[in-house]
């Protein structure tokens, strides 16, 4: 594992961040006990150096119903790997891209209005990229665990609650309007924006972008991401496919949802009816989740895990060899 290069604080920033992307400096300054000009330049530093990126983003299609999402396993001609995500890394639907050990060469998350749009782009677009050689396709059906709700633990409990409660309140979950979903284009790859900045963008008045932006922070058909560099921040990735009794699902959900590196976790189509990925500081961590879920649930099977060596896009962002953010493709719904 290569020497971490972000530290305590650059880790506390990052957590609460995640936990309200939009929190003052000045607030967070009192709530970890340190200059808000020092917050400010420090996210400024890791930003500059794309190592941590933001996003913000609509999961709902024109219709308003949740986005049909798949995970499309690729094996690639042999040397072909990097020119497939080269291919690839600029296709809005494509929303991530994982690199992986085992039996496949890619993991790709695609997104689009329904099934009928995923089973079109699949066959027509990755089917005919140069370099892929086969594909196999599966379905969420349901996430148990958003990517976005996972945290690096920089923050006691105290103060992850203290940035929780300034996050606005709201209620009734906020409807999609024409101003709201300007605005999620307008924040975009920067969910720290300013509010003057956002106005010129939709062109509304500061209040009503103000209140747009508090109705965004608690809508539930919006994603807030703060990710980071794992591979510079000194953690690796793995992915796990298990095939799970129907009637053990979502204990088996439960249960891996306990252990804090439990990434996203999501029940699917296919052989393997469960999927989830895992943030670990050590491999050996891996064995200790296996072995909880096989003295708990003796009829569930691992039926594959691969290492993720490297992630060459997440969520819309571009990363390069070197683990940093190279640029952001804008999701589409179609």
């Amino acid at each position: 594992m290569i020497l971490a290069m972000f530290d305590a604080m650059d880790f506390a920033i990052v957590h609460a961040l995640q936990i309200n992307p939009r929190v003052s400096w000045a607030r967070l300054g009192q709530i970890l006990m340190t200059d808000p000009s020092t917050l400010s330049r420090r996210w400024s530093r890791v930003t500059g150096d794309r190592r941590v990126w933001s996003s913000c983003f609509h999961v709902i299609n024109a219709q308003l119903r949740d986005l049909a999402t798949a995970v499309v396993e690729i094996g690639c001609e042999p040397g072909r790997r990097q020119s497939v995500i080269e291919r690839l890394s600029g296709e809005a639907p494509v929303v991530s891209i994982h690199c992986t050990s085992g039996a496949r060469d890619l993991v790709l998350t695609v997104s689009l209005p329904d099934r009928v749009a995923v089973d079109r782009y699949v066959d027509e677009v990755v089917g005919s990229v140069p370099g892929v050689r086969r594909m196999r396709t599966s379905y969420f059906r349901r996430v148990f665990k958003q990517g976005s709700d996972w945290r690096p633990y920089a923050l006691t409990a105290a103060q992850a609650r203290a940035v929780s409660e300034t996050l606005p309140t709201a209620v009734a979950d906020p409807k999609p309007s024409p101003l709201l979903l300007e605005l999620v284009a307008a924040i975009g790859d920067d969910v720290r924006r300013p509010i003057s900045g956002l106005q010129g963008r939709v062109g509304r008045s500061l209040s009503a972008v103000s209140r747009g932006v508090d109705a965004l922070l608690v809508a539930s058909w919006v994603s807030w991401r703060i990710d980071f560099s794992h591979d510079l921040g000194g953690w690796e990735e793995v992915m796990l496919w298990f095939d799970v009794p129907q009637s053990d699902l979502e204990n088996v959900a439960a249960t891996l949802r306990r252990f804090p590196q439990l990434r996203w976790c999501s029940s699917m189509t296919g052989a393997s009816n469960l999927i989830a990925t895992a943030c670990l500081r050590d491999i050996e961590e891996l064995d200790e989740i296996e072995r909880v879920i096989a003295v708990r649930f003796p009829t569930t099977r691992v039926t594959d895990r691969a290492v993720v060596p490297r992630i060459a896009k997440r969520m819309g962002h571009v990363i390069g060899y070197d683990s940093r953010l190279e640029r952001y493709v804008p999701f589409t719904t179609g």
